[in-house]
């Protein structure tokens, strides 16, 4: 899982098994709230990203199921409270269990079991008259119970009948129509409390009527953390850490006979493992469109897990329909229609293609995924274990928002997460919601009846402004996120004039940004000319830039390009269109560089507003370095323009002590990795490293900025911020700029490929003035 856990945290993580009901097939599902394509199974339908008023807890919920229009809720917890109350206020005591209306959200004033201590799992029965708790727990309204209790929905008491106990904790429970399955830490258990102890090791089947011990028997070496019962009731799926299920090895994942514990071969355990001390599937649920399973792998703390997303299997194979291969513990998932919801602390999803790792880090505690499998992993990000090749489904446009909370000590947001009907729900210890107090429990639904009120997000220069050539002024546009849409429209207006001179509707995912460029012309030479950009999702939400105006020219060079960085005074701008020795410094401050190895000079350039012409690298020590030793700066950026298709990387620009042979000390270095993925670093007490999420080794152009200052690092790509860091600090010194290749930290020295319109400046650049040289240098949408 990337984020290393305390050996604590790991022991408690897998002794989460939230057996949760799935939505029915038939509910329309929606990849955002308003896809182009609902029908296409790769972008269904999503539920609205609003929070809808929920009672709050002051625990920690760790499993919810929703029978009928209620929601019931087990954790650890004293008390709830209504929705928008602060904690402490209007609190009504709760132990361990309550109940909420999944339609309006308020807490049942008649269901209340004291329960005397956590519960870790629940299942209703088939029929919806009994619920199932299990967990760590020895009373339930004064009677001792072992750890295993029922109780009867329509009264909300105990069923005292139902006597089976426990020797040990239990961590998963699922029902059927004549059985209560339950797994958990325990060896033994009995008919009822003090009755006489029959082994039965971390899995069992209880009568689901009376709790006695039946004769399944499929015992496992180690604990057992999820249990499903199969659509057709003829196998139990089994998962947790074990290594031997039913007298046969296992991978942590299995499945039996329901009826008497026999192992049967489920394929899908050959690509499912969490067989180690560091590893566990948190979650199982069926249904006749699949089996869904979350899991954990602590792979950086030496455990063999391989898996820390989510899972989709054949309910009538066993066979693996995909895996979503996210970097970040999953604890949760349940279906509704077409579109699966996830409860996690994810922070990558790129090798199925969904969002990449951010630096700093994003975790994200609510994520959505179509049913469908739509497309192959890829190994982008690797750390514990590849599933490069197998399918996976679609990441959807779903990103509410999680605070984490402090109520288990694990830094966590959300646990789990249950769905039917029009609603999604989700439990946990987050304190709040998209940014509103919401604290252990909320609601999310259709649009049909949500809100529908969270808009996009603005890009940090969402529009730019240059003036180019006589009368025009060229215009970029660069796309905003919103936390339920893809597909965004784009209005821009000139000046006080209500209609827009540009627009256009753009669908791209939030990590895949894109900027649009047009020029504006006919413009009178001398005036201003200012923009602004509106924004819209398809539920109306608009939002409005802040303008910004530019002074419009009566003359202009057709390299507009680098007559604009040429003239805004960088340390240096080598356009790199030369034909002799001598890289020209295009700007005033003449500092000109020296080409090495004979690289083919005069190549077609990758930058538009240019003389059209760049350098092309072979990757054998083929680069280009500044003529004469200068002074390493303390506050600096680094730009310029690169196609690659390289599979082994190298040193695109940086600062090193010699300009005739690789350098002995390195600085300041952009490196496009042999994954593709583009790197800025320094060294101070150590390397300080930021990167790309996704790889640009594509033969496409790209615009690259790294900047250091007092603010710390920052790494822009296209047009758009990719990476940052609090990093101020350098290496000290005198060296050469170096383009193309030099003694690198993390690949071979030398780059291959094209590279066009370098340019070094004195201060940190912008948002706004990198959005503005992307766009100046790509084409006119």
């Amino acid at each position: 899982m990337h984020v290393r856990r305390r050996a604590g945290v790991v022991a408690v993580l897998a002794a989460l098994a939230l057996a949760l009901p799935l939505g029915p097939l038939g509910v329309p599902a929606h990849a955002d709230t308003a896809p182009l394509a609902p029908t296409d199974p790769a972008t269904p339908v999503t539920v609205s990203a609003d929070a809808l008023p929920t009672a709050q807890i002051n625990g920690v919920a760790w499993t919810q199921v929703v029978v009928g229009n209620t929601v019931y809720v087990g954790g650890k917890f004293t008390s709830a409270r209504p929705a928008g109350s602060p904690a402490g206020t209007n609190e009504t005591p709760r132990s361990n269990l309550l109940a909420y209306d999944l339609t309006t959200g308020a807490l049942s004033t008649t269901f209340k079991p004291a329960v005397n201590a956590q519960i870790r799992s629940m299942a209703a029965s088939p029929d919806g008259k009994r619920l199932y708790i299990a967990g760590d727990f020895t009373s339930v309204d004064g009677t001792y119970k072992g750890r295993i209790a029922a109780i009867d929905l329509a009264t909300g008491k105990l069923v005292t009948t139902f006597t089976g106990s426990l020797g040990g904790a239990a961590y998963a429970v699922a029902a059927s129509a004549t059985r209560v399955y339950v797994g958990g830490a325990f060896t033994t258990a009995a008919n009822k409390p003090g009755g006489t102890a029959v082994t039965r090791n971390r899995l069992l089947a209880l009568d689901a009527s009376t709790g006695a011990v039946s004769t399944f028997r499929a015992d496992t070496d180690q604990p057992v953390t999820a249990v499903a019962v199969t659509a057709d009731g003829s196998k139990l799926v089994v998962g947790g850490r074990f290594t031997r299920l039913s007298g046969v090895g296992a991978s942590g994942l299995g499945w039996v006979d329901a009826a008497t514990g026999a192992s049967r071969a489920l394929p899908a355990s050959s690509t499912i493992r969490t067989s180690t001390s560091s590893a566990a599937v948190t979650q199982l649920s069926a249904d006749s469109t699949g089996i869904y399973g979350s899991a954990y792998s602590q792979a950086g703390n030496g455990g063999t897990g391989n898996v820390e997303g989510t899972f989709r299997l054949d309910p009538a194979t066993g066979k693996v329909l995909w895996v979503a291969d996210c970097y970040g513990d999953s604890y949760g998932i349940a279906r509704l229609g077409s579109a699966v919801y996830v409860s996690s602390h994810s922070h990558t999803c790129a090798n199925i293609g969904g969002f990449p790792e951010e630096t700093p880090r994003v975790e994200r505690q609510a994520t959505a995924f179509s049913v469908a499998a739509t497309g192959v992993n890829t190994a982008i990000t690797t750390g514990h274990g590849s599933h490069a090749g197998e399918p996976a489904p679609s990441s959807l446009e779903w990103f509410p928002t999680m605070t984490k909370g402090t109520a288990s000590g694990q830094n966590q947001a959300s646990w789990a997460v249950a769905a039917a009907g029009q609603y999604v729900v989700y439990a946990g210890e987050f304190l709040s919601v998209n940014g509103t107090p919401q604290q252990g429990l909320v609601r999310f639904a259709a649009s049909a009846v949500a809100p529908d009120k969270l808009g996009p997000v603005l890009a940090a220069a969402p529009v730019t402004a240059t003036a180019t050539t006589a009368g025009t002024v060229r215009v970029g546009v660069t796309t905003a996120r919103d936390p339920d849409n893809r597909t965004l429209t784009y209005k821009v207006y000139r000046g006080s004039s209500t209609t827009p001179v540009w627009s256009a509707t753009i669908t791209t995912p939030f990590w895949k940004p894109v900027t649009r460029v047009f020029d504006d012309k006919g413009l009178t030479a001398g005036g201003t000319a200012s923009y602004k950009v509106v924004v819209s999702d398809p539920q109306g939400n608009t939002k409005t830039s802040s303008t910004v105006s530019t002074t419009v020219r009566s003359s202009g060079a057709a390299t507009i390009y680098t007559s604009a960085l040429a003239a805004a005074k960088p340390t240096f701008h080598w356009s790199l269109g030369d034909t002799g020795a001598t890289a020209a410094d295009s700007s005033p401050a003449g500092v000109t560089g020296t080409y090495y190895g004979s690289p083919a000079r005069g190549v077609a350039g990758l930058v538009q507003g240019t003389d059209g012409k760049g350098v092309a690298l072979n990757g054998d020590a083929q680069y280009v370095a500044s003529s004469a030793a200068r002074t390493a700066p303390s506050t600096y950026s680094e730009e310029l323009w690169f196609s690659s298709t390289s599979r082994t990387g190298g040193a695109l620009l940086g600062f090193g002590s010699s300009a005739t042979s690789l350098s002995t000390s390195h600085d300041r270095h952009l490196i496009l990795g042999a994954d593709g993925r583009i790197s800025f670093g320094t060294y101070s007490g150590g390397r300080q490293i930021i990167s790309s999420g996704l790889p640009y080794n594509d033969g496409r152009p790209h615009h690259v900025v790294a900047t250091q200052s007092s603010a710390g690092q920052r790494l822009y790509v296209d047009g758009s911020l990719v990476a940052s860091s609090t990093v101020t600090g350098a290496q000290a010194g005198t060296g050469y700029w170096r383009v193309g290749g030099d003694a690198s930290w993390d690949t071979q020295p030398w780059v291959t490929g094209t590279i066009d319109e370098v340019t070094v400046w004195p201060v940190a650049l912008d948002a706004a003035a990198v959005a503005r040289h992307y766009a100046l240098g790509v084409p006119v949408s």
